[in-house]
């Protein structure tokens, strides 16, 4: 009978270890599995950032080299291409990531984060108003119709571009300093 006990005792003890590892594992698993997550989803946060800040920081200056040229009267065929050429590019980066940035956003930010991107975005577009509003002018020029801008249709849209791009440059670093 004691041989059969000792038997039971060492078959019991196997079990709950075997059962203890078992379930250690199955946490660990768990954990490593989280942890992991935290880790691909704390590089997709730092990739996105960087990506669309570069972009919104390229938005910014071309916007600004668009106003800062049509404010100094620098609107030749030749120093129009200069600054509305790049403009044309980052504002198409830039639309052309809203949509991933925004999704980046909800999984990975807050309610308050997405509120200043949106914010942030709006003003883009606003941006790209007033500048789509130059054309009439810059198509005179590209056409040959016209050397320069003149400066009485163009001053009121410039002033009103400058106005936005102060207050974008407002809305990127609060919405950059947030999310740092």
């Amino acid at each position: 009978m004691s041989n059969f006990l000792t038997q039971i005792k060492s078959n019991l003890v196997t079990a709950i270890i075997t059962t203890l590892v078992a379930i250690v594992t199955l946490f660990s698993d768990k954990i490593v599995g989280d942890i992991k997550f935290e880790l691909n989803k704390a590089d997709l946060r730092v990739s996105s950032y960087e990506k669309f800040t570069a972009s919104i920081s390229t938005f910014v200056f071309n916007a600004e080299n668009v106003a800062g040229f049509y404010q100094n009267g620098t609107t030749t065929k030749t120093s129009l291409h200069l600054v509305v050429d790049p403009y044309n590019t980052s504002i198409d980066d830039i639309r052309k990531q809203e949509y991933i940035t925004y999704g980046i956003l909800t999984r990975f930010w807050t309610k308050d984060d997405i509120g200043r991107f949106e914010k942030m975005m709006e003003t883009v577009k606003r941006i790209d108003l007033q500048i789509h509003a130059l054309n009439p002018e810059a198509e005179l020029i590209e056409n040959g119709k016209e050397d320069h801008a003149d400066p009485k249709i163009t001053a009121p849209i410039v002033k009103q571009l400058n106005a936005l791009n102060r207050e974008l440059e407002i809305r990127v670093k609060t919405f950059i300093e947030a999310l740092v």
